[in-house]
């Protein structure tokens, strides 16, 4: 777990950030992995500061969460961050899945996990 994390799972309603506009988010699939093509996941970066300290200077969170990579589309989180034409307040949490293992090692067993969700709260 990286010092991020660590950081994130210890603030259980989230980090205030700041986002420099939608170019803070990068997004993209990785479909070769170690020579060879895998199924696709998607790569997402979030580079930010942190609201109550910004001269600390910029964070990079990064994750492969296809929650993450639906829920930027389906909130229409660039757009937000284009509308406000500036940097942008959020709120960037993990939060706690589970499901049910369909298949593989784990079936038929219930999985936890930690999701990221980033909020957008309106402008900096």
């Amino acid at each position: 777990m990286s010092d991020l994390q660590a950081l994130l799972s210890e603030v259980p309603d989230g980090l205030e950030i700041l986002l420099d506009g939608p170019d803070a988010i990068r997004q993209s699939m990785l479909f070769w992995q170690k020579g060879s093509l895998e199924p696709p996941k998607p790569q997402i970066e979030l580079s930010f500061r942190r609201a109550d300290r910004p001269e600390e200077g910029v964070y990079t969170f990064k994750s492969s969460s296809w929650s993450l990579a639906f829920d930027l589309v389906a909130e229409g989180t660039l757009e937000k961050l284009a509308r406000i034409d500036g940097p942008a307040r959020a709120v960037l949490r993990l939060e706690e899945a589970s499901y049910k293992a369909r298949n593989g090692e784990r079936r038929g067993e219930t999985v936890t996990l930690l999701r990221p969700v980033l909020s957008i709260t309106g402008p900096a």
